[in-house]
């Protein structure tokens, strides 16, 4: 401890003030007025949109609070190297004894662990978040096969069957040539419910787990026969189709549809390959 103190700076003070008065006042406006606006904004896009812009506004939060870690760091760092609080040359808003030795030290490591602890923060919260936000919404993030045929083979694994595997492939679709993942699902009629209609798994409908996560129907490809059915399904640049087929006939003699046992699924998904 020291009797020298460092005597406030009017002129620092003043534009302190200010800065304070107009963040306060920005900051009232924004929660106001900007934040219903951004909810309603993001209210009225689709799932995929909505969580895009949910997390440039998370980044930017985070993000935005960075380059004053780094002021507080290189403070911390300028107190541990002259040994003193405030250090040398600093402007206060009011007198401020001088603090040095020991003393100073301890509050420089303070300053520098809390500014290396607010920047692994913000770190998370602009990069990490982001990346478990996408995962947790069903957004891909990297390769077709792990986001996609995966979480629609998870899907597949409380039915009974005998063929459940995924195969990296490339496929032709509308004369465009995709590559990415084929799920192949087989199971018998006799071994599930049947009732229950399992083409619904993957298609898409208003309020269900896929359309929350942004897939959407393409229904121009929409096709629903006696023995199989066909669906487009689209998440940004990832097109699937989806095909359930089983063997299915008239018998000449009764005159009614006779199905067969067997029941398979194949699902393909891929980006479009340049």
């Amino acid at each position: 401890m020291t009797d020298r103190i460092i005597l406030a700076d009017k002129k620092y003070r003043r534009k302190v003030i200010i800065i304070y008065l107009i963040s306060v006042t920005l900051g009232a406006a924004l929660i106001s007025w900007g934040l219903p606006w951004v909810k309603g904004h993001i209210k009225g896009l689709e799932p995929e949109s909505a969580l895009n812009n949910l997390i440039m506004l998370v980044r930017f939060m985070f993000l935005s609070i960075v380059p004053f870690s780094f002021y507080m760091l290189s403070h911390g760092r300028k107190v541990l190297m002259h040994e003193q609080f405030p250090p040398p040359n600093s402007k206060v808003i009011i007198d401020t004894r001088i603090i040095v030795g020991e003393k100073a030290l301890i509050r420089g490591r303070i300053i520098i662990a809390a500014a290396v602890s607010l920047i692994t923060v913000c770190l998370i919260g602009g990069f990490y978040l982001p990346y478990k936000l996408k995962n947790a919404f069903g957004i891909p993030t990297g390769s077709v096969d792990e986001f996609i045929c995966k979480k629609f083979q998870e899907k597949l694994l409380n039915l009974r069957h005998q063929k459940n595997v995924i195969e990296p492939v490339s496929f032709e679709f509308n004369n465009k040539v995709y590559k990415g993942c084929e799920l192949r699902f087989e199971t018998k009629w006799s071994d599930i419910e049947m009732e229950k209609n399992h083409a619904a798994l993957f298609y898409p409908h208003e309020g269900s787990e896929l359309f929350q996560k942004g897939w959407r129907s393409e229904e121009k490809y929409l096709a629903d026969g006696p023995g199989s059915s066909f669906n487009v399904i689209r998440n940004r640049d990832i097109l699937c189709t989806v095909k359930w087929y089983f063997v299915s006939y008239i018998d000449e003699k009764t005159n009614k549809l006779v199905t067969g046992d067997d029941l398979s699924c194949q699902i393909r998904c891929g980006k479009e390959s340049n």
